[in-house]
């Protein structure tokens, strides 16, 4: 089994079964506190795993696709570009934020 670094700083072995999902989790951590830690909404930052990624209206109705469920794939500049796109929020707020969405009318 061959040790590979990531610029996490956490060290891996290919070998190991759960490799993929504990490099996507690591991933998700780095995003969420690019982010800022918290839900910008409400400021719930208990567990930052559950926190998700929501993107922008003017985003949203352009049609753009959300790439943060790739984030294991895209080089870390291309995350950061969707980052910027987004609202990090928890569960909670971001159903409330994409009721809101479906209530403003397309012609807006």
């Amino acid at each position: 089994m061959k040790q590979i670094h990531h610029k996490t700083g956490i060290k891996f072995y290919k070998g190991n079964p759960n490799y993929e999902k504990e490099y996507t989790h690591l991933r998700k951590l780095k995003c969420v506190k690019y982010k800022g830690g918290k839900c910008e909404r409400c400021g719930y930052d208990k567990f930052p795993e559950i926190l998700e990624f929501a993107h922008e209206l003017k985003f949203k109705r352009n049609g753009i696709k959300n790439h943060i469920g790739r984030i294991k794939r895209l080089k870390w500049e291309r995350v950061i570009e969707e980052l910027d796109k987004c609202y990090m929020l928890c569960p909670t707020c971001h159903k409330i934020f994409d009721y809101i969405l479906k209530m403003i009318p397309d012609w807006i």
